[in-house]
């Protein structure tokens, strides 16, 4: 079935620790309805693969379940009965949104299964040697759009690193200035160039789906 609606949620994936109330995650997780918080067993325990599987788990939970088929009508017309299709839910398209270690898994699990999502952020991405990862793991390119924001002045991850794994996932690369880990202490509570980048994106999503599946009107169906 054609689509004619397109609901875009957001899917937040923190970093070490978590993101506590004061984070830019947490701030742009309250402002859009839907959007979904990624669990991990430990925030303390940055295990790559358990991250990525968690990320998974997590979209499949978050799936929204089928509607229930339109009742059959009673009316009857001559020698037929008439079924009105109603339009069945809106399709979804999911936007992750990573930050420091987060980062790394939503790599990890786009490049191991790639499922469900059709953009990522990435912001202020972990250098994976702090966290033991073998050379090469992540070098993989990404299979959605993804754009990485880094900052010059991150203590987790240099410069020139930022811009080797932006070109390795095939990110497009944004230039924050002197950010910091770009998070709290940083001064990153509220964030709008965060939500600027959501906000073109889901219209960037929705209008593509638009010219893929232009809205149609509910159909009747004549069954004998």
């Amino acid at each position: 079935m054609a689509w004619s609606e397109l609901r875009t949620r957001l899917l937040i994936m923190p970093g070490l620790h978590g993101s506590g109330p004061d984070h830019w995650q947490t701030w742009l997780e309250r402002q859009h309805p839907g959007a979904v918080r990624v669990r991990v067993p430990n925030w303390s325990a940055p295990h790559l693969d358990d991250w990525a599987l968690a990320i998974d788990r997590t979209l499949a939970e978050a799936q929204s379940p089928p509607v229930a088929p339109a009742p059959v009508s009673t009316v009857a017309e001559p020698s037929a009965r008439v079924r009105l299709l109603y339009p069945e839910r809106p399709a979804e398209a999911w936007i992750a949104v990573g930050h420091s270690f987060g980062c790394l898994a939503l790599a990890r699990y786009l490049q191991q299964r790639g499922r469900g999502l059709q953009a990522a952020l990435l912001v202020a991405p972990a250098n994976p040697d702090r966290f033991n990862i073998p050379e090469g793991v992540l070098d993989r390119n990404l299979p959605c759009r993804s754009t990485l924001i880094y900052s010059r002045s991150d203590p987790w991850m240099s410069v020139s690193d930022a811009r080797y794994y932006g070109q390795r996932w095939g990110s497009q690369l944004m230039d924050a200035g002197e950010a910091g880990h770009i998070n709290p202490e940083s001064g990153y509570g509220p964030w709008p160039l965060a939500r600027q980048w959501i906000n073109q994106m889901i219209q960037t999503l929705e209008a593509e789906h638009q010219r893929l599946h232009p809205p149609r009107a509910s159909t009747l169906r004549f069954a004998t």
